[in-house]
């Protein structure tokens, strides 16, 4: 889960280490008190949400990730590559400062401070979700490497079958988790945030406060964004949770739409500190142009 904070590169986009560093967070505490491919550029896989206004009516429609290169009616494309997985890829000229995507949580949830009740709180969400939401939300990457996230914490309580809703069980997690580790943002609510600018990184938790107020959400089309770090998009929470895009540079036709999974402090570290960073949270190596040079 990679809650309020975009982050890193995914084959499809997932639900970053970020959520699954407040996972674990949650998991040490509750011991210590009981006793996206993927995205992005990196090396071997990739990952990855005019008139740009329209997309937010697209993206509300739950179905969209169905058939996602054929994301129609906006600057982008979705679209299949080789060795990459899915990209999203400017079809038309963007001046700098191009909104090309706003779009709500396909899926939100509370990050409580048990690995059990996240789960539980994991399970509860998905079957609560219309059919055509929880479609779309398989179809977005999983973490294609053992995750610290909510894959852990699952592995680590003893959630059975008998406590989960109806319709949703412990095979269904196993992917869930998987792929909200992959795809999500990790943070506190916008709300209550002064900085809009989120990176998919791990959270910076300084207090039993912050940690009990972190929650975790999930893109649809704004999954389908690899990591850069030399992005040419940026990414905004607003208070409802919603995503925006915008370009920070003119943009071509065909050149691929990529942010960073980072921190901005993150991204002004030297190449090996970033690449050590990703790889540690995402599970990837990071290739793009910045990291090749």
């Amino acid at each position: 889960l990679v809650l309020a904070t975009p982050g890193q590169q995914h084959p499809d986009r997932a639900w970053p280490a970020a959520a699954a560093a407040a996972v674990a967070v949650a998991s040490q505490r509750s011991h210590a008190k009981a006793g996206r491919g993927c995205r992005g550029s990196r090396a071997g896989g990739s990952r990855v949400r005019g008139k740009a206004v329209a997309a937010v009516a697209v993206a509300e429609r739950p179905g969209i990730a169905q058939a996602p290169a054929a994301v129609t009616g906006h600057p982008f494309d979705v679209v299949q590559t080789e060795g990459r997985g899915m990209v999203a890829m400017a079809n038309q000229h963007m001046a700098a400062g191009t909104v090309i995507l706003q779009e709500a949580p396909l899926l939100l949830l509370k990050l409580v401070p048990s690995a059990e009740g996240v789960i539980l709180e994991v399970a509860r969400k998905v079957a609560s979700m219309p059919w055509d939401s929880r479609e779309a939300l398989m179809k977005l990457c999983p973490a294609t490497s053992s995750s610290r996230g909510l894959e852990a914490a699952l592995g680590q309580c003893s959630v059975v079958e008998a406590q989960l809703p109806c319709g949703v069980n412990l095979a269904d997690l196993q992917v869930v988790a998987r792929i909200l580790d992959c795809n999500g943002f990790v943070g506190p609510p916008s709300a209550s945030r002064e900085v809009q600018q989120d990176s998919a990184a791990q959270p910076s938790v300084h207090n039993d406060q912050q940690e009990d107020n972190l929650q975790g959400a999930v893109y649809n089309v704004c999954s389908r964004f690899n990591h850069s770090c030399q992005p040419n998009v940026s990414k905004h929470f607003d208070a409802e949770e919603r995503l925006t895009l915008r370009t920070l540079r003119d943009v071509a036709a065909g050149e691929e739409l990529m942010f960073s999974y980072m921190t901005p402090s993150d991204l002004l570290q030297s190449t090996e500190h970033r690449r050590k960073a990703l790889l540690k949270g995402w599970g990837f190596t990071c290739a793009c142009e910045r990291c090749a040079a």
